[in-house]
């Protein structure tokens, strides 16, 4: 277990998924009218992905979270922030305990 020193810097990272289509269960419409088929179709997904840290915030959006975005995020993170020395807070979100990222 790493220990914290006074001075260093903590991150609270995490994601939030959604989808961009809407499923409609059920249409109400007057009797006798014409009917309306339901699409099957599935749109989008989006996720945003963000870290924050004393009013600091760098956030980011996708299309999914796997561990090659999460990747993609440390190093854009690290070329506007100093990261050095800082304490970066994950879930256990598997793409988090992916080689790649840790």
């Amino acid at each position: 277990m790493q220990r914290m020193h006074i001075g260093q810097r903590i991150w609270f990272m995490d994601e939030c998924s959604t989808n961009l289509w809407e499923k409609p269960r059920r249409i109400w419409q007057p009797r006798g009218g014409t009917r309306v088929k339901l699409s099957k179709q599935q749109g989008h997904n989006m996720t945003i992905i963000g870290a924050l840290s004393h009013g600091r915030l760098f956030v980011r959006l996708a299309e999914s979270t796997n561990a090659e975005l999460v990747h993609t995020f440390f190093k854009q993170m690290a070329e506007t922030h100093d990261l050095r020395g800082n304490v970066i807070v994950l879930d256990n979100h598997r793409a988090h305990l992916s080689g790649l990222v840790t």
